[in-house]
């Protein structure tokens, strides 16, 4: 009996030794601070700064495939966004349900100096045909760009300053046209880039010519002559050029300049017969800008002891 006990007691003693050391090896193991996620019904985990700023970004190709003359005609097939239209010339994209100073429309980051936000029946000055990108900007973070801005933001970035370096065959570029049948519109599209490894030039063009809509017989009023929609015509040229100067790895400073002209009608708005046309007329919209733009990156170094 004294034997069994004396080989229990060394076993329990051998057991807590053990466990002591094993505990004492776990404590001096480095813990690892995990960053916070939450659950959603995607198939990927994602932290919590991913949904403080979500953003959807369209690319060159994708706009190309779209077909509108406006901003808010080319973004409508966005998951949550529409289109106000005053016809064919005046559109502007609508973000969950807002619209006018609630949404802000942005140049590379600057605000396009238009009057759309207060007017519906206003066009937004920036060609969609002739960016880079189109960035979609929803949630709190909008609030950076403007305090009104609680529908989101839509910035885009255009052509007409070169933002990175050439392709090393020296130049690139494209062109295009376009042929709408159901206004007899026709649009040309182009832009060329040259340059090397230090400095970068780009030319950019764009001409849309539209006539008035055609529309269907039982759509036409009673007193209505002609199967079109007066006052659906879009006119629009616009020609930039800019350049940059490449220095370092990611350094660049760069300027552009860029002509906007457009004239469009509004359908619902024609002058009668015996009304004085000229009195209410109005005028082309134009829109020049001179823009630089610089990035730099800043090397910084620390030394501890």
């Amino acid at each position: 009996m004294n034997h069994f006990f004396l080989k229990s007691g060394a076993l329990a003693c051998i057991a807590l030794g053990s466990a002591h050391i094993i505990n004492a090896e776990s404590s001096e193991k480095t813990v690892y601070q995990l960053d916070d996620y939450i659950v959603s019904a995607g198939p990927n985990l994602r932290s919590i700064a991913d949904y403080a700023a979500p953003v959807n970004v369209v690319t060159a190709q994708e706009l190309s495939r779209q077909s509108g003359s406006s901003l808010g005609a080319v973004l409508d097939w966005q998951p949550g966004v529409s289109s106000s239209s005053f016809g064919a010339g005046a559109s502007r994209p609508i973000l969950r349900g807002f619209d006018g100073p609630r949404v802000r429309i942005l140049d590379a980051g600057l605000d396009t100096m238009d009057v759309s936000d207060t007017s519906p029946d206003h066009a937004v000055t920036l060609e969609p045909l002739l960016t880079e990108r189109v960035e979609v900007l929803r949630g709190p973070s909008t609030l950076l760009y403007g305090s009104s801005a609680i529908g989101g933001a839509v910035n885009v970035i255009g052509k007409e300053m070169p933002r990175q370096r050439v392709d090393p065959k020296g130049y690139e570029g494209a062109l295009e046209a376009r042929r709408d049948t159901v206004s007899d519109g026709d649009t040309l599209v182009g832009f060329a880039t040259v340059g090397d490894d230090d400095w970068a030039l780009t030319i950019t063009a764009v001409d849309r010519d539209a006539d008035d809509y055609e529309i269907p017989d039982d759509a036409q009023e009673d007193d209505a002559e002609g199967d079109t929609l007066e006052n659906s015509f879009v006119e629009m040229e616009q020609y930039s050029v800019g350049a940059s100067w490449f220095f370092s790895e990611e350094n660049r400073i760069g300027f552009s300049f860029s002509n906007y002209q457009t004239r469009y009608g509004l359908p619902g708005h024609g002058h009668h017969e015996g009304e004085d046309s000229d009195a209410d007329d109005h005028p082309p919209k134009r829109r020049w800008r001179l823009t630089w733009s610089a990035s730099a990156t800043i090397w910084s170094w620390s030394l501890s002891m």
